[in-house]
């Protein structure tokens, strides 16, 4: 709006937070903290999960987190602008996927209640303030999944990848070492190549910063795909670099160097 007499706009000289743009973030914002509470046991299953109850995968959770809201927050301005029709029959949806948390946390399937939340926050903007709106969130609210518990499973397919690029590494170096299943004989030793080892962590953190990346740069869909996927596969042979750099000291050193037992400062040096 603009005053008549000067043509100048009513909220310019105001503090962005005394503006129709931090009206919206506080509704937004408290439907997040609105979830988080309603179904608290998945917000603290989180809390536990990303400070390392569940292994190092997933410690980078509170910085997704964060990110989430910061964008959120740069998109303030066209939030404000965008007009709110609230969709109320998705509520209805909001209490399907209710049931469906309540069963899955009454059954202790942890995964399964814990990824309903990203899409029960998202149901409840679109029933809330309306399609609009909740695409604008889309994003902050998708780039949570890079912090859910649900990449586990790919753990064993990234070892096996990172037993296989070490062994190659091995091969062209000519070290007397050789590969069996996930272990490296060496001539004073074995090392195991871990499922801590798999390099999980540095690849889904690595998603998240390709998808920071091309969120920020505006970068259209295929090319946000492929910092995707060239980040992954930097994330994984930086991986199997690290871990040839192990088998390296420990062949040299006859299986004394430190970098034997203590490593992960190795490979987030590397990344």
């Amino acid at each position: 709006m603009t005053d008549a007499t000067t043509g100048r706009g009513l909220t310019a000289g105001r503090p962005w937070w005394d503006t129709p743009a931090a009206d919206r973030l506080l509704v937004i914002f408290g439907i997040w903290i609105a979830v988080a509470l309603i179904y608290w046991p998945s917000a603290r299953a989180l809390d536990a999960i990303w400070r390392g109850g569940s292994g190092e995968a997933y410690t980078h959770g509170y910085l997704v987190l964060i990110s989430s809201l910061w964008l959120i927050v740069r998109e303030r301005t066209h939030l404000a602008a965008t007009p709110v029709r609230p969709a109320g029959w998705m509520w209805v949806v909001a209490v399907v996927l209710s049931v469906a948390w309540l069963f899955a946390w009454r059954a202790a399937i942890q995964t399964l209640h814990v990824l309903l939340l990203p899409a029960i926050l998202l149901t409840a903007l679109v029933a809330a303030l309306g399609w609009r709106v909740a695409r604008r969130c889309l994003f902050p609210v998708g780039l949570l999944l890079l912090a859910m518990p649900i990449w586990d499973p790919i753990t064993s397919s990234l070892q096996a990848a990172s037993a296989r690029m070490t062994a190659v590494m091995i091969w062209l170096s000519g070290m007397p070492a050789y590969l069996q299943g996930d272990l490296i004989r060496l001539p004073g030793g074995t090392i195991e190549i871990a499922r801590a080892c798999s390099g999980l962590n540095s690849v889904v953190i690595g998603l998240t910063v390709a998808a920071l990346y091309g969120a920020l740069a505006k970068d259209p869909l295929g090319r946000r795909v492929a910092w995707l996927a060239l980040m992954g596969a930097l994330a994984m042979l930086v991986n199997g670099v690290r871990i040839f750099i192990v088998v390296v000291a420990a062949y040299e050193t006859d299986m004394r160097s430190a970098l034997v037992a203590h490593h992960v400062w190795l490979g987030w040096c590397l990344f």
